[in-house]
């Protein structure tokens, strides 16, 4: 799967993003109304940063949506990272999350 470049995962039951090592192309993650939950966020970040190119993720209706500071977080550790939920992620968002 490393020419994989989009995946939409949306309503699966997902708890954590895991097993996208080696997709070296993917660009964009839609993983709208799963169960990624706060518990596990910085694991599935963790992962999501072993993508070197991924530019778009939706995580629309997760659990982790209710903490704050979720979309600066993703911000701070994903630099590649153009859209959070349809959302620009442009430099003044991404040194503020800094």
């Amino acid at each position: 799967m490393k020419e994989l470049e989009y995946i939409n995962l949306a309503v699966n039951n997902i708890e954590i993003i895991e097993g996208i090592r080696g997709c070296e192309c993917l660009q964009k993650i839609d993983l709208t109304l799963n169960f990624v939950d706060i518990e596990d966020f910085e694991e599935s970040v963790d992962n999501l940063a072993e993508l070197p190119d991924i530019r778009e993720l939706y995580l629309i209706g997760n659990p982790l949506t209710k903490w704050d500071y979720w979309k600066q977080y993703l911000m701070a550790r994903l630099p590649t990272l153009g859209r959070i939920d349809g959302e620009e992620c442009t430099k003044t968002k991404k040194l503020e999350a800094k």
